[in-house]
């Protein structure tokens, strides 16, 4: 009798114990505030019994899985699986790119996928282990590990009437036979329940929230708050554009824009010579020259164009199947008077 795939194993649903809460907090002013609560009668500072932390009352719940229990399921998969940044800097070491995220190729069992992770805005040491946590996690994701996290409607999305594909967050809470766990309620209060202008006020704050996120797994928090709030449905001022507009419309707008590609800047091609005489014109001249010329020819030629030096590099390598650091002078030279960087 065989054992399961590594597919399957990748697949198989996380125990409970492995399953931590991670608090985020929805309030703009409460996440400002070096308190870590705003001045709204409604939203006081508690002990919650969920994430165990002592924060505002505003805040959600994203269920997520650490990267020693990841780690753990890779190898259980495959023992041998590795990773490998896309790019590497002058130095030899994982490049980051313009927004200090990292892009890594995760190969297991022989199949090969990126991921993206960065430091959610942490610093230093911290900051390093947390891109590359972030980085295994998400490209693990992509084999499968930890879907189950992920509610019915994200995995099959439904249109629903307000037009909007449904967003559980990543952490949504799931019921596996039992009764959906609710977001921290909020305190009591002597306030009188939140009429129309308090679901406005709420609304509003979760759009300055989306506002915000970079990425989806947030927004999705956001989006799960604003359907259990019944907050969908009312109308927001959309910041910047000053736009009023359906709260479900503004979520689903900012899905499209995090998930929309980065479109390069067109690349500035260097001129080529005029014939002289009828002549062909001389190829340009890649005599030798020192590496560190090249590579700052190379890099001036790929701010020009619009690109970061990991753009450049990625790029090189990319289309030459080469790290500039590998490339000889001569080799960068070409590719820059070829007009590709």
């Amino acid at each position: 009798m065989t054992g399961p795939t590594p597919a399957e194993i990748l697949r198989a649903p996380f125990p409970e114990d492995q399953i931590g809460k991670l608090p985020k907090i929805y309030c703009t002013p409460c996440a400002r505030s070096e308190a870590k609560v705003c001045t709204n009668p409604q939203h006081t500072k508690v002990r919650c019994e969920v994430c165990k932390g002592t924060i505002t009352s505003a805040h959600l719940h994203l269920d997520y899985v650490g990267h020693a229990a990841v780690t753990d399921r890779l190898l259980k998969a495959d023992p041998q699986w590795s990773w490998e940044p896309l790019a590497f800097d002058e130095n030899g070491l994982p490049r980051l790119d313009a927004h200090g995220g990292l892009w890594i190729r995760l190969t297991v069992a022989g199949v090969t996928r990126l991921g993206y992770g960065d430091a959610q805005g942490k610093s230093g040491n911290n900051a390093i282990k947390e891109t590359l946590g972030d980085a295994i996690r998400n490209s693990a994701m992509r084999f499968g590990v930890a879907l189950d996290l992920w509610s019915k409607e994200d995995l099959t999305p439904q249109e629903h009437d307000d037009g909007v594909v449904p967003m559980a967050a990543a952490a949504a809470p799931r019921t596996r036979g039992r009764r959906a766990e609710a977001p921290a309620a909020e305190p009591a209060t002597d306030a009188a329940p939140a009429g129309v202008d308090g679901k406005t006020e709420l609304a509003q704050t979760l759009a300055d929230t989306a506002a915000m996120v970079k990425t989806t797994t947030l927004l999705r928090g956001v989006h799960t708050t604003a359907k259990e709030k019944s907050l969908l449905t009312v109308k927001i001022v959309v910041p910047v554009t000053g736009e009023a507009m359906l709260l479900s419309k503004y979520i689903a707008d900012r899905k499209a824009e995090i998930e929309r590609p980065e479109q390069p800047r067109p690349i500035e091609r260097a001129p080529v010579p005029e014939p002289e005489n009828g002549k062909p014109a001389s190829q340009p001249d890649v005599d030798p020259v020192s590496q560190e010329t090249a590579l700052a020819s190379f890099y001036d030629a790929a701010k020009r164009a619009g690109l970061s030096k990991s753009e450049a590099d990625n790029k090189f390598w990319v289309e030459t199947g080469r790290g500039v650091l590998e490339a000889d002078p001569a080799a960068l030279l070409a590719f820059i008077h070829a007009g590709a960087a």
